[in-house]
């Protein structure tokens, strides 16, 4: 198996962790050898599984190393070897790694396919003999007698505005990365992401629509967005979040969609409270004990303070910053 490039995490909290600061102190080559088996798990992608060749081959622990993680509770055994505690609350999953790494291949895919786009359709870009700011061509003359046609597309077939005589060339590149870009699959995964936790469903092909309509009005400069395809997707990403959040509110969205009718937050495991609370993120967030526990709690009433004191007290997180 091919190394990853990459980084495991550890809390910043993990200093203040009473039970952390004893083995520190006690027994501090377990703790180094927990770092040495999160840093193994991370590389390889094991999701925090260690094998019986791991420890005592790759990683070269022996059988009295073994026993005092377990006993200390860093390790958690099975019939089928051993889990680092907790790994998941923390570290990414190997689905989420490779995810990223075939999110990151379709990217550069998609750029040098919309690169040979552009060439293709600057080559074959349709020209007028009489063309003036104010003209309006359209790729599909069938269309002129429609005149109810809906005039926020950008499709090839509806009304656009005509390139300008005196366009500089700036300004064509602009106009025509404008046209180019579209919402790719890790917009789509955003959208659906913030659905997930429950807010309300942003319509992309509207949204994207209203995009390139202000890029066209305003240009990119105007919005401090790079000229680029990646450009345009990060701000996208930005403009997928707001919108969610505005709908949300109930305040007038980007797309003009109306806002649906505000209802009560059920908090869940994955919501931005309970991460909040838990100081994890959407990579990091799993359906353990403190997370569903910290969720039944907040629906219950309590707010975010007497909420995590009654996780306190069942044991299941510490109060200053670490895992109980």
């Amino acid at each position: 198996m091919a190394n990853n490039e990459g980084y495991a995490r550890l809390s910043n909290g993990l200093w203040r962790n009473t039970k952390i600061r004893k083995i520190a102190r006690k027994d501090p080559q377990a703790l180094a050898d927990w770092i040495m088996a999160i840093s193994f798990c991370s590389d390889k992608l094991t999701d925090g599984r260690l094998t019986e060749d791991d420890m005592l081959f790759n990683l070269g622990f022996d059988e009295e190393s073994i026993d005092r993680l377990v006993d200390l509770g860093l390790l958690d055994q099975d019939d089928d070897g051993w889990t680092i505690h907790g790994y998941l609350d923390l570290q990414n999953s190997k689905a989420t790694v490779e995810k990223s790494k075939e999110d990151a291949r379709q990217r550069k895919a998609r750029s040098r396919r919309r690169n040979t786009e552009t060439t293709e359709a600057t080559q074959s870009h349709v020209t007028e003999t009489k063309v003036t700011c104010d003209s309006r061509v359209t790729f599909n003359q069938n269309q002129n007698q429609n005149q109810n046609q809906n005039q926020n597309s950008l499709t090839p077939n509806v009304v656009r505005e005509c390139a300008p005589v005196n366009e500089t060339e700036q300004e064509r590149k602009e106009r025509e990365l404008i046209d180019t870009w579209t919402p790719t699959e890790a917009h789509q995964g955003v959208a659906d992401e913030l659905a997930g936790k429950g807010r309300p469903r942003v319509d992309l092909d509207e949204l994207a629509t209203t995009f390139r309509l202000k890029l066209h009005a305003k240009g990119l400069e105007h919005y401090g967005y790079r000229s680029t395809l990646d450009g345009l997707d990060n701000a996208f990403f930005e403009w997928i979040r707001s919108e969610s959040r505005q709908l949300a509110e109930g305040r007038p969205a980007h797309s003009g969609k109306p806002a649906p009718e505000p209802k009560p937050h059920t908090h869940t495991w994955a919501c931005e409270h309970v991460l909040g609370l838990l100081d994890r993120t959407a990579a990091t967030a799993t359906p353990d004990d403190a997370a569903c526990m910290l969720a039944a709690r907040l629906n219950d009433g309590l707010d975010h303070a007497k909420a995590m004191q009654a996780l306190a007290d069942a044991g299941v997180v510490a109060l200053d910053g670490g895992a109980a």
